[in-house]
Protein backbone atom coordinates (compact mmCIF):
# COMPACT_ATOMS: atom_id res chain seq x y z
CA UNK A 1 0.00 0.00 0.00
CA UNK A 2 1.53 3.52 -0.90
CA UNK A 3 1.47 6.20 1.72
CA UNK A 4 3.93 8.50 0.28
CA UNK A 5 4.91 9.45 -2.61
CA UNK A 6 2.86 10.84 -6.24
CA UNK A 7 -0.02 8.10 -5.86
CA UNK A 8 -1.88 10.79 -8.46
CA UNK A 9 0.69 10.31 -11.26
CA UNK A 10 -1.41 7.44 -13.14
CA UNK A 11 -3.85 10.23 -13.94
CA UNK A 12 -3.69 12.09 -17.48
CA UNK A 13 -5.43 15.55 -17.96
CA UNK A 14 -8.43 15.09 -20.74
CA UNK A 15 -7.74 18.42 -22.57
CA UNK A 16 -11.09 17.31 -24.10
CA UNK A 17 -13.07 17.96 -21.11
CA UNK A 18 -12.06 21.32 -19.80
CA UNK A 19 -14.97 23.67 -17.62
CA UNK A 20 -14.06 27.36 -17.49
CA UNK A 21 -15.57 29.77 -14.49
CA UNK A 22 -14.21 32.88 -13.55
CA UNK A 23 -15.34 36.34 -11.00
CA UNK A 24 -13.50 39.16 -10.27
CA UNK A 25 -10.13 37.90 -8.92
CA UNK A 26 -9.60 34.48 -11.16
CA UNK A 27 -10.02 32.29 -13.60
CA UNK A 28 -11.07 28.57 -12.23
CA UNK A 29 -10.24 25.76 -15.31
CA UNK A 30 -11.48 22.44 -13.97
CA UNK A 31 -9.88 19.61 -16.51
CA UNK A 32 -11.13 16.05 -16.66
CA UNK A 33 -8.74 13.13 -15.86
CA UNK A 34 -8.58 9.95 -17.19
CA UNK A 35 -8.45 7.32 -14.68
CA UNK A 36 -6.71 4.06 -16.20
CA UNK A 37 -6.15 2.40 -12.42
CA UNK A 38 -10.03 3.19 -11.68
CA UNK A 39 -8.72 4.52 -8.69
CA UNK A 40 -11.40 6.07 -6.42
CA UNK A 41 -11.78 6.98 -2.81
CA UNK A 42 -14.03 6.24 -0.35
CA UNK A 43 -16.21 7.11 2.41
CA UNK A 44 -17.65 4.16 3.77
CA UNK A 45 -16.07 0.17 4.33
CA UNK A 46 -16.14 -0.82 0.56
CA UNK A 47 -17.57 -4.38 -0.80
CA UNK A 48 -15.53 -5.59 -3.66
CA UNK A 49 -18.20 -7.28 -5.15
CA UNK A 50 -20.39 -4.61 -5.85
CA UNK A 51 -17.52 -1.95 -6.95
CA UNK A 52 -18.92 0.42 -9.27
CA UNK A 53 -21.55 1.48 -6.41
CA UNK A 54 -18.73 2.96 -4.62
CA UNK A 55 -16.69 4.62 -7.99
CA UNK A 56 -19.92 6.18 -8.67
CA UNK A 57 -19.49 8.06 -5.72
CA UNK A 58 -16.07 9.24 -6.29
CA UNK A 59 -14.57 12.09 -9.10
CA UNK A 60 -11.37 13.46 -9.62
CA UNK A 61 -10.70 16.96 -11.28
CA UNK A 62 -7.68 18.81 -12.29
CA UNK A 63 -8.40 22.26 -10.86
CA UNK A 64 -6.13 25.38 -12.39
CA UNK A 65 -6.64 28.81 -10.82
CA UNK A 66 -5.09 32.04 -13.33
CA UNK A 67 -4.51 35.08 -10.23
CA UNK A 68 -6.14 38.00 -13.24
CA UNK A 69 -3.91 40.53 -11.32
CA UNK A 70 -0.94 38.47 -11.21
CA UNK A 71 -1.28 36.36 -14.21
CA UNK A 72 0.05 33.19 -12.16
CA UNK A 73 -1.05 29.70 -11.98
CA UNK A 74 -1.74 27.57 -9.53
CA UNK A 75 -3.04 23.95 -9.40
CA UNK A 76 -4.08 21.06 -7.47
CA UNK A 77 -6.43 18.14 -7.82
CA UNK A 78 -10.15 18.15 -6.24
CA UNK A 79 -11.56 14.97 -5.51
CA UNK A 80 -15.27 14.46 -4.35
CA UNK A 81 -16.21 11.62 -2.07
CA UNK A 82 -20.32 11.60 -2.03
CA UNK A 83 -21.97 10.07 1.24
CA UNK A 84 -24.61 7.33 0.69
CA UNK A 85 -27.12 9.83 0.66
CA UNK A 86 -25.73 11.89 -1.90
CA UNK A 87 -28.00 12.07 -5.14
CA UNK A 88 -26.20 14.58 -7.23
CA UNK A 89 -24.42 13.75 -10.50
CA UNK A 90 -20.41 14.63 -9.63
CA UNK A 91 -19.76 15.62 -13.16
CA UNK A 92 -21.99 18.39 -12.70
CA UNK A 93 -20.43 19.87 -9.30
CA UNK A 94 -18.17 22.58 -9.53
CA UNK A 95 -15.51 25.12 -7.39
CA UNK A 96 -17.19 26.32 -4.76
CA UNK A 97 -20.66 25.36 -6.27
CA UNK A 98 -21.21 22.44 -4.37
CA UNK A 99 -24.92 22.43 -4.66
CA UNK A 100 -26.78 19.74 -2.29
CA UNK A 101 -23.78 17.69 -2.15
CA UNK A 102 -23.43 15.59 0.82
CA UNK A 103 -19.62 14.26 1.29
CA UNK A 104 -15.80 15.48 1.32
CA UNK A 105 -14.26 17.82 -0.72
CA UNK A 106 -10.46 17.15 -0.70
CA UNK A 107 -7.55 19.36 -2.49
CA UNK A 108 -4.69 17.22 -3.18
CA UNK A 109 -1.17 19.04 -4.24
CA UNK A 110 0.16 17.90 -7.06
CA UNK A 111 2.65 15.28 -5.79
CA UNK A 112 0.18 13.52 -4.36
CA UNK A 113 -0.14 14.86 -0.27
CA UNK A 114 -3.50 16.09 0.85
CA UNK A 115 -3.69 19.94 0.92
CA UNK A 116 -7.15 20.20 2.92
CA UNK A 117 -10.79 19.48 2.50
CA UNK A 118 -14.21 20.50 3.42
CA UNK A 119 -17.02 18.43 4.37
CA UNK A 120 -20.57 19.25 3.22
CA UNK A 121 -24.67 18.09 4.48
CA UNK A 122 -26.84 18.92 1.61
CA UNK A 123 -24.41 21.51 0.21
CA UNK A 124 -23.63 22.90 4.01
CA UNK A 125 -20.21 23.36 5.14
CA UNK A 126 -19.71 21.27 7.82
CA UNK A 127 -15.75 20.02 8.66
CA UNK A 128 -12.66 21.22 7.48
CA UNK A 129 -10.06 18.76 6.27
CA UNK A 130 -6.30 19.06 7.02
CA UNK A 131 -3.16 16.61 6.61
CA UNK A 132 -2.10 15.35 10.00
CA UNK A 133 1.44 15.26 9.10
CA UNK A 134 1.25 18.79 7.90
CA UNK A 135 0.35 19.48 11.98
CA UNK A 136 3.18 17.49 12.89
CA UNK A 137 1.03 14.44 13.98
CA UNK A 138 2.99 11.59 13.10
CA UNK A 139 1.24 9.21 15.30
CA UNK A 140 -2.14 10.19 15.68
CA UNK A 141 -4.49 8.58 17.73
CA UNK A 142 -7.51 7.08 15.62
CA UNK A 143 -10.29 8.09 18.56
CA UNK A 144 -11.28 11.66 18.91
CA UNK A 145 -10.54 14.94 20.69
CA UNK A 146 -14.12 16.38 21.87
CA UNK A 147 -17.19 14.88 22.19
CA UNK A 148 -17.25 10.81 20.75
CA UNK A 149 -16.42 9.38 17.71
CA UNK A 150 -15.93 11.26 14.39
CA UNK A 151 -18.35 9.72 11.69
CA UNK A 152 -17.07 11.61 8.21
CA UNK A 153 -20.64 11.31 7.27
CA UNK A 154 -22.18 13.54 10.30
CA UNK A 155 -18.61 15.33 11.11
CA UNK A 156 -20.70 18.59 11.46
CA UNK A 157 -22.13 17.61 15.15
CA UNK A 158 -18.43 16.97 16.30
CA UNK A 159 -15.64 19.11 17.14
CA UNK A 160 -12.89 16.98 15.99
CA UNK A 161 -11.64 13.81 15.62
CA UNK A 162 -9.48 11.60 13.02
CA UNK A 163 -9.86 9.25 9.95
CA UNK A 164 -8.04 7.64 7.56
CA UNK A 165 -9.00 8.68 3.40
CA UNK A 166 -8.51 5.57 1.92
CA UNK A 167 -7.85 5.54 -1.80
CA UNK A 168 -8.55 2.06 -3.84
CA UNK A 169 -7.74 0.87 -6.95
CA UNK A 170 -7.81 -1.77 -9.71
CA UNK A 171 -4.11 -3.71 -9.92
CA UNK A 172 -3.69 -6.21 -12.67
CA UNK A 173 -1.31 -8.19 -13.70
CA UNK A 174 -0.32 -10.14 -17.54
CA UNK A 175 1.03 -13.15 -17.42
CA UNK A 176 2.76 -14.44 -20.68
CA UNK A 177 2.64 -18.11 -22.33
CA UNK A 178 -0.58 -19.58 -20.89
CA UNK A 179 -1.83 -22.47 -23.07
CA UNK A 180 -5.15 -23.46 -23.50
CA UNK A 181 -8.30 -21.36 -23.22
CA UNK A 182 -10.11 -22.77 -26.00
CA UNK A 183 -6.80 -22.74 -28.35
CA UNK A 184 -3.03 -24.48 -29.18
CA UNK A 185 0.12 -21.86 -28.78
CA UNK A 186 1.31 -19.27 -26.20
CA UNK A 187 -1.02 -16.29 -24.96
CA UNK A 188 -1.78 -14.31 -22.34
CA UNK A 189 -4.17 -14.21 -19.30
CA UNK A 190 -4.71 -11.27 -16.94
CA UNK A 191 -5.61 -11.51 -13.60
CA UNK A 192 -7.01 -8.36 -11.74
CA UNK A 193 -7.99 -7.55 -8.22
CA UNK A 194 -9.19 -4.48 -5.76
CA UNK A 195 -6.65 -3.28 -3.37
CA UNK A 196 -5.90 -0.21 -1.09
CA UNK A 197 -3.46 1.51 -2.88
CA UNK A 198 -3.20 5.24 -1.00
CA UNK A 199 -3.89 6.19 3.03
CA UNK A 200 -3.70 9.91 4.22
CA UNK A 201 -4.45 10.38 7.86
CA UNK A 202 -6.49 13.30 8.30
CA UNK A 203 -7.95 15.76 11.18
CA UNK A 204 -11.33 16.40 10.82
CA UNK A 205 -12.67 19.78 12.91
CA UNK A 206 -16.06 21.14 12.71
CA UNK A 207 -15.83 24.62 10.39
CA UNK A 208 -16.65 28.28 11.87
CA UNK A 209 -19.34 30.24 9.76
CA UNK A 210 -16.18 32.74 9.07
CA UNK A 211 -13.97 30.11 7.26
CA UNK A 212 -13.99 30.18 3.31
CA UNK A 213 -14.41 27.23 1.45
CA UNK A 214 -12.14 27.41 -0.88
CA UNK A 215 -8.21 25.85 -1.50
CA UNK A 216 -6.76 28.40 1.61
CA UNK A 217 -5.58 30.36 -1.44
CA UNK A 218 -3.57 27.19 -3.50
CA UNK A 219 -0.62 27.93 -0.93
CA UNK A 220 -0.61 24.18 -1.25
CA UNK A 221 -1.36 23.60 -4.57
CA UNK A 222 2.04 24.42 -6.33
CA UNK A 223 3.20 25.91 -8.95
CA UNK A 224 1.99 24.06 -12.53
CA UNK A 225 5.70 24.34 -13.41
CA UNK A 226 7.87 23.93 -16.64
CA UNK A 227 6.35 20.59 -17.64
CA UNK A 228 3.08 22.00 -18.15
CA UNK A 229 1.97 22.77 -22.29
CA UNK A 230 -1.62 24.19 -22.81
CA UNK A 231 -3.44 22.77 -25.77
CA UNK A 232 -1.90 25.42 -28.20
CA UNK A 233 1.74 24.32 -27.86
CA UNK A 234 2.62 27.36 -25.33
CA UNK A 235 5.03 26.13 -22.39
CA UNK A 236 2.81 27.70 -19.05
CA UNK A 237 0.51 29.21 -22.16
CA UNK A 238 -3.37 29.82 -20.92
CA UNK A 239 -5.16 28.37 -23.65
CA UNK A 240 -7.82 25.37 -22.60
CA UNK A 241 -10.02 22.64 -24.70
CA UNK A 242 -13.24 23.11 -24.89
CA UNK A 243 -16.20 20.95 -26.69
CA UNK A 244 -15.52 23.56 -29.69
CA UNK A 245 -11.26 23.39 -30.00
CA UNK A 246 -8.89 25.15 -28.45
CA UNK A 247 -9.52 28.44 -27.21
CA UNK A 248 -8.09 31.20 -25.05
CA UNK A 249 -4.17 31.61 -25.05
CA UNK A 250 -2.53 32.35 -28.01
CA UNK A 251 -5.16 31.40 -29.71
CA UNK A 252 -7.39 34.16 -30.57
CA UNK A 253 -10.46 32.99 -29.46
CA UNK A 254 -12.20 34.07 -26.68
CA UNK A 255 -14.92 31.85 -26.49
CA UNK A 256 -16.87 29.10 -27.72
CA UNK A 257 -19.77 29.78 -29.99
CA UNK A 258 -23.20 29.56 -28.88
CA UNK A 259 -24.74 26.23 -28.77
CA UNK A 260 -28.09 24.71 -27.49
CA UNK A 261 -26.21 20.91 -26.43
CA UNK A 262 -23.01 20.55 -24.43
CA UNK A 263 -20.94 18.09 -23.74
CA UNK A 264 -19.69 17.62 -20.70
CA UNK A 265 -18.99 13.86 -20.81
CA UNK A 266 -15.73 12.70 -19.05
CA UNK A 267 -14.79 9.29 -20.59
CA UNK A 268 -12.40 10.00 -23.49
CA UNK A 269 -13.86 7.70 -25.73
CA UNK A 270 -17.57 9.11 -25.89
CA UNK A 271 -16.40 12.81 -25.25
CA UNK A 272 -14.47 12.28 -29.21
CA UNK A 273 -17.36 10.59 -30.33
CA UNK A 274 -19.79 13.34 -28.96
CA UNK A 275 -17.69 15.88 -29.91
CA UNK A 276 -17.55 14.80 -33.40
CA UNK A 277 -20.93 15.02 -33.79
CA UNK A 278 -21.61 18.32 -32.80
CA UNK A 279 -18.96 19.92 -34.53
CA UNK A 280 -19.44 18.01 -38.23
CA UNK A 281 -21.31 20.06 -41.05
CA UNK A 282 -24.76 18.34 -40.20
CA UNK A 283 -24.34 18.11 -36.71
CA UNK A 284 -26.44 15.68 -33.92
CA UNK A 285 -27.48 19.27 -32.39
CA UNK A 286 -29.18 20.09 -35.87
CA UNK A 287 -31.55 16.75 -36.30
CA UNK A 288 -32.43 16.53 -32.73
CA UNK A 289 -33.95 19.95 -33.01
CA UNK A 290 -35.46 19.49 -36.85
CA UNK A 291 -37.11 15.98 -35.13
CA UNK A 292 -38.73 18.14 -32.06
CA UNK A 293 -39.91 20.83 -34.68
CA UNK A 294 -41.46 18.27 -36.39
CA UNK A 295 -44.14 17.72 -33.42
CA UNK A 296 -43.85 21.41 -32.27
CA UNK A 297 -42.21 24.37 -34.47
CA UNK A 298 -42.19 26.67 -31.63
CA UNK A 299 -39.70 24.76 -29.49
CA UNK A 300 -35.90 24.79 -28.96
CA UNK A 301 -34.03 22.81 -27.10
CA UNK A 302 -30.86 22.93 -24.65
CA UNK A 303 -29.16 19.48 -23.69
CA UNK A 304 -26.00 18.99 -21.02
CA UNK A 305 -24.57 15.64 -21.97
CA UNK A 306 -23.00 13.64 -18.95
CA UNK A 307 -21.91 10.33 -19.12
CA UNK A 308 -21.73 7.58 -16.11
CA UNK A 309 -22.09 3.61 -14.32
CA UNK A 310 -26.15 3.97 -15.27
CA UNK A 311 -28.15 0.19 -14.69
CA UNK A 312 -31.51 -1.08 -15.49
CA UNK A 313 -33.79 -0.92 -12.09
CA UNK A 314 -35.91 -3.33 -11.45
CA UNK A 315 -40.00 -2.07 -10.62
CA UNK A 316 -39.06 -0.85 -7.03
CA UNK A 317 -36.54 0.67 -7.83
CA UNK A 318 -33.24 -1.83 -7.05
CA UNK A 319 -30.27 -1.62 -9.92
CA UNK A 320 -30.20 -4.87 -12.02
CA UNK A 321 -26.38 -4.29 -12.46
CA UNK A 322 -27.43 -4.60 -15.99
CA UNK A 323 -25.60 -1.57 -17.73
CA UNK A 324 -27.94 0.72 -19.52
CA UNK A 325 -27.49 2.77 -22.64
CA UNK A 326 -28.87 5.84 -21.43
CA UNK A 327 -30.86 8.18 -19.53
CA UNK A 328 -32.54 11.30 -19.21
CA UNK A 329 -33.11 13.58 -16.06
CA UNK A 330 -33.43 16.86 -15.35
CA UNK A 331 -36.42 17.49 -18.03
CA UNK A 332 -37.76 21.23 -17.80
CA UNK A 333 -40.21 23.44 -20.52
CA UNK A 334 -39.75 27.65 -20.24
CA UNK A 335 -42.46 29.68 -21.15
CA UNK A 336 -40.79 30.71 -23.92
CA UNK A 337 -41.34 27.34 -25.47
CA UNK A 338 -37.22 26.24 -24.89
CA UNK A 339 -37.01 22.77 -23.59
CA UNK A 340 -33.85 21.60 -21.30
CA UNK A 341 -32.73 17.91 -19.83
CA UNK A 342 -29.48 16.39 -18.86
CA UNK A 343 -28.46 13.10 -21.02
CA UNK A 344 -26.47 10.70 -19.72
CA UNK A 345 -24.54 7.97 -21.33
CA UNK A 346 -23.80 4.82 -19.79
CA UNK A 347 -20.03 4.19 -19.59
CA UNK A 348 -19.97 0.23 -19.53
CA UNK A 349 -22.76 -0.28 -21.82
CA UNK A 350 -20.99 2.06 -24.61
CA UNK A 351 -17.64 0.37 -23.72
CA UNK A 352 -16.13 -0.88 -27.27
CA UNK A 353 -19.29 -0.24 -28.54
CA UNK A 354 -19.48 2.00 -32.08
CA UNK A 355 -20.50 5.68 -32.64
CA UNK A 356 -23.60 4.68 -34.67
CA UNK A 357 -24.64 3.46 -31.29
CA UNK A 358 -23.75 5.97 -29.06
CA UNK A 359 -25.57 9.12 -31.82
CA UNK A 360 -28.22 7.32 -31.68
CA UNK A 361 -28.73 6.60 -28.12
CA UNK A 362 -28.28 10.23 -27.80
CA UNK A 363 -30.82 11.36 -30.03
CA UNK A 364 -33.34 9.04 -29.22
CA UNK A 365 -32.41 10.10 -25.28
CA UNK A 366 -33.31 13.45 -26.19
CA UNK A 367 -36.54 13.29 -28.67
CA UNK A 368 -38.03 10.42 -26.06
CA UNK A 369 -37.72 12.87 -23.02
CA UNK A 370 -39.54 15.53 -25.02
CA UNK A 371 -42.67 13.40 -26.01
CA UNK A 372 -42.76 12.18 -22.67
CA UNK A 373 -42.87 15.35 -20.80
CA UNK A 374 -44.60 17.58 -23.13
CA UNK A 375 -47.31 15.04 -22.81
CA UNK A 376 -47.15 14.11 -26.75
CA UNK A 377 -48.64 10.32 -26.93
CA UNK A 378 -47.41 9.78 -30.78
CA UNK A 379 -44.92 6.65 -29.27
CA UNK A 380 -47.98 5.14 -27.64
CA UNK A 381 -50.53 4.96 -30.11
CA UNK A 382 -50.02 2.24 -32.31
CA UNK A 383 -51.94 4.54 -34.94
CA UNK A 384 -49.41 6.95 -35.22
CA UNK A 385 -46.81 4.67 -37.32
CA UNK A 386 -47.00 6.83 -40.55
CA UNK A 387 -45.97 10.26 -38.18
CA UNK A 388 -43.22 8.33 -36.17
CA UNK A 389 -41.80 7.01 -39.73
CA UNK A 390 -42.19 10.31 -41.32
CA UNK A 391 -41.52 12.86 -38.72
CA UNK A 392 -38.56 10.52 -36.47
CA UNK A 393 -37.37 8.02 -37.80
CA UNK A 394 -36.79 8.96 -41.47
CA UNK A 395 -34.93 12.45 -40.63
CA UNK A 396 -32.58 10.19 -38.18
CA UNK A 397 -31.99 7.94 -40.68
CA UNK A 398 -31.53 10.26 -43.33
CA UNK A 399 -28.61 11.74 -40.95
CA UNK A 400 -27.36 8.76 -39.60
CA UNK A 401 -26.64 7.59 -43.32
CA UNK A 402 -25.66 10.87 -44.06
CA UNK A 403 -22.91 10.98 -41.00
CA UNK A 404 -21.18 7.26 -40.87
CA UNK A 405 -21.46 6.35 -44.62
CA UNK A 406 -24.18 3.40 -43.86
CA UNK A 407 -26.41 1.93 -45.83
CA UNK A 408 -30.12 3.46 -45.62
CA UNK A 409 -30.93 -0.27 -44.44
CA UNK A 410 -28.65 -0.07 -41.59
CA UNK A 411 -29.12 3.70 -40.83
CA UNK A 412 -33.45 2.78 -40.36
CA UNK A 413 -32.37 -0.36 -38.16
CA UNK A 414 -30.47 2.03 -35.72
CA UNK A 415 -33.73 4.35 -36.24
CA UNK A 416 -36.29 2.09 -35.43
CA UNK A 417 -34.59 0.13 -32.81
CA UNK A 418 -34.84 2.83 -30.60
CA UNK A 419 -38.25 3.12 -30.23
CA UNK A 420 -38.73 -0.40 -28.82
CA UNK A 421 -40.95 1.04 -26.09
CA UNK A 422 -43.26 2.36 -28.46
CA UNK A 423 -46.63 0.22 -29.87
CA UNK A 424 -45.28 0.54 -33.38
CA UNK A 425 -42.16 -1.15 -32.79
CA UNK A 426 -41.31 -3.49 -29.55
CA UNK A 427 -39.83 -7.04 -28.77
CA UNK A 428 -43.57 -8.19 -29.15
CA UNK A 429 -43.65 -7.33 -33.14
CA UNK A 430 -43.67 -10.34 -35.07
CA UNK A 431 -40.30 -10.29 -36.65
CA UNK A 432 -41.91 -10.52 -40.18
CA UNK A 433 -43.79 -7.11 -39.91
CA UNK A 434 -42.10 -4.61 -42.52
CA UNK A 435 -41.63 -1.08 -41.97
CA UNK A 436 -41.23 1.04 -45.55
CA UNK A 437 -37.94 3.29 -46.16
CA UNK A 438 -37.39 6.61 -47.81
CA UNK A 439 -36.31 4.49 -51.14
CA UNK A 440 -39.83 2.77 -51.10
CA UNK A 441 -38.44 -0.40 -49.87
CA UNK A 442 -38.75 -1.96 -46.40
CA UNK A 443 -36.86 -3.66 -43.84
CA UNK A 444 -38.40 -6.19 -41.07
CA UNK A 445 -38.64 -5.64 -37.18
CA UNK A 446 -36.04 -9.12 -37.30
CA UNK A 447 -33.69 -6.98 -39.63
CA UNK A 448 -33.88 -3.90 -37.31
CA UNK A 449 -33.17 -6.33 -33.84
CA UNK A 450 -30.68 -8.07 -35.90
CA UNK A 451 -28.73 -4.89 -37.56
CA UNK A 452 -28.77 -2.78 -34.73
CA UNK A 453 -27.59 -5.36 -32.58
CA UNK A 454 -24.08 -6.02 -34.69
CA UNK A 455 -23.73 -1.68 -33.97
CA UNK A 456 -24.14 -2.33 -30.31
CA UNK A 457 -21.76 -5.39 -29.65
CA UNK A 458 -18.68 -4.20 -27.60
CA UNK A 459 -15.32 -4.93 -30.15
CA UNK A 460 -13.72 -5.68 -26.32
CA UNK A 461 -14.79 -8.98 -26.20
CA UNK A 462 -12.96 -11.00 -28.32
CA UNK A 463 -16.28 -13.71 -28.56
CA UNK A 464 -17.57 -10.85 -30.86
CA UNK A 465 -15.27 -10.60 -33.47
CA UNK A 466 -16.34 -10.87 -37.13
CA UNK A 467 -19.68 -9.74 -35.63
CA UNK A 468 -19.29 -6.37 -34.98
CA UNK A 469 -20.39 -3.58 -37.17
CA UNK A 470 -19.66 0.60 -37.37
CA UNK A 471 -16.68 2.36 -36.22
CA UNK A 472 -15.12 2.17 -32.54
CA UNK A 473 -16.23 5.00 -30.33
CA UNK A 474 -12.13 5.41 -30.11
CA UNK A 475 -10.99 5.11 -33.73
Amino acid sequence: MNTEGNWLKSFVPNWNEVNLTENSAEKVYEIALINPENIFVASTAVNVKNIDKFKEKSLLKLIVIENKKSHKFSAAIMEFAAFEANNLSLSQLRYKNYRTFSGAVNFYKINGPLANGWIYKEGKLMAKTENALNLGLTNINTGVVGKGKLMLADAGSLACGTRSVAHWRKLCVTIGEVEGWGYSGSGTTTSCRWEVYHTTEAIYCQALESVEDAFGGFEGGGSIGEGYVDCAGVPNGTAYQTDCGCIGGTTGIEKCPSRDIRNKTTDPCISKTVNEALTANKSVEGIIADIIKQFDATKNVTINIYDGYIYHRDKIGVSTGIPKAGEVSNQKQYPDGKFSADVTLGIEYHSGTSKETIISTLIHEVVHAYLKYSGDNTLSSTAQHNIISQKYITPMAAYLKTSFGISLKDAYALAWSGVSDSNVYNSKTNPDTEYVMSDGNAITAGEIGLISGAYSLSTNDPNNIGYTKGTQICK
